[in-house]
């Protein structure tokens, strides 16, 4: 799907199970270039990029994907706290501009981004582990990306379905836009990392009906595909875009937290507390039951490099 115009639009996401219930603002339309974004990567053709119309096409979409800057966190003192090891790409636009001017906005960003997934995962003894984060140049057709098929049911199981055997016997793929951003976040890093993708917009079928997400996770047994693995190891958050390769509004804080929690828990369902990370409400906190169940899967499933069919649930 390409990206349309960046229209002034609230976007609000569905309780769907995997889903985070996020409230996003999005800005004004693309056809007010940004000027002070940049580099273009090295690797890439010198001549300078343009936006066509009010869409973010760019006449540099061919290049693909490219890396435009770092804001890895520097490294923390090593602790005894089991680590989820995750690789964050904040998605923008291809800048018309080859001098980069805002290293400390983008470290900011990353910073604040990340912070709630740290206090929620230290709650329960897991340590964030940012192996990764960095802006990068997309295609406009990745900026909105259809994140499942036509016929999915986003873990929205017909009624006296079991959820899990439901989407295990679905069997649904990743979309190659989804595909394509994962492997990207993911590249030359362990099976067992988890990509977290920030794009504008995220649209998808639930019960096979089209709506809008705020985020949306692939948990990798109950969305069950091993040929998918690792690219489905992955999160997209979709977030404000004021302008065509800008960088993104601040998120809701706790988007990417509870997304994640989805993947380590490797469960579609949401919490029905209020003040619990995984209710759509996204409250900050975690119960003992659900640490423990994320501290085994991360020993279980994501300190693993290879996906070995479990079987269908609850056919043991």
């Amino acid at each position: 799907m390409t990206s349309a115009g960046r229209a002034p639009r609230t976007k609000i996401s569905r309780a769907a199970p995997i889903l985070g219930a996020a409230l996003v603002v999005l800005g004004s339309g693309c056809e007010e270039k940004r000027a002070s974004l940049g580099p273009e990567p090295t690797s890439t053709e010198s001549a300078p990029c343009a936006f066509a119309g009010e869409a973010c096409t760019s006449s540099c979409d061919d290049r693909g994907i490219a890396k435009l800057a770092d804001a890895t966190p520097k490294k923390a003192a090593p602790s005894d706290a089991p680590r989820v090891q995750i690789a964050l790409t904040v998605a923008t636009a291809w800048p018309t501009s080859a001098k980069w001017t805002e290293q400390a906005a983008l470290t900011a960003w990353v910073k604040r981004a990340l912070a709630p997934t740290r206090r929620a995962f230290e709650s329960c003894n897991i340590e964030l582990d940012v192996v990764r984060a960095e802006l990068a140049a997309v295609p406009s057709r990745l900026l909105t990306v259809v994140a499942n098929g036509k016929n999915s049911w986003a873990g929205l199981a017909p009624e006296g379905e079991d959820p899990a055997a439901f989407n295990y016997d679905l069997g649904e793929k990743l979309t190659p836009e989804v595909t394509e951003l994962f492997n990207f976040a993911r590249r030359d890093l362990p099976n067992g990392t988890i990509g977290v993708v920030v794009i504008d917009r995220i649209d998808y079928y639930a019960a096979k009906k089209a709506t809008v997400a705020g985020g949306l996770s692939f948990p990798p047994v109950v969305y069950h595909a091993t040929e998918d693995f690792p690219a489905r190891n992955g999160v997209l958050v979709a977030t404000a875009y004021p302008k065509c390769g800008s960088l993104p509004s601040r998120l809701n804080d706790r988007v990417i937290a509870h997304e994640l929690g989805h993947m380590l828990l490797d469960q579609p369902s949401h919490d029905t507390d209020p003040k619990n990370l995984m209710n759509p409400q996204m409250g900050g906190e975690l119960r003992e039951e659900q640490c423990l169940r994320m501290r085994k899967n991360l020993r279980g499933i994501f300190g693993k490099n290879a996906f070995a069919d479990p079987g269908r649930p609850g056919s043991k």
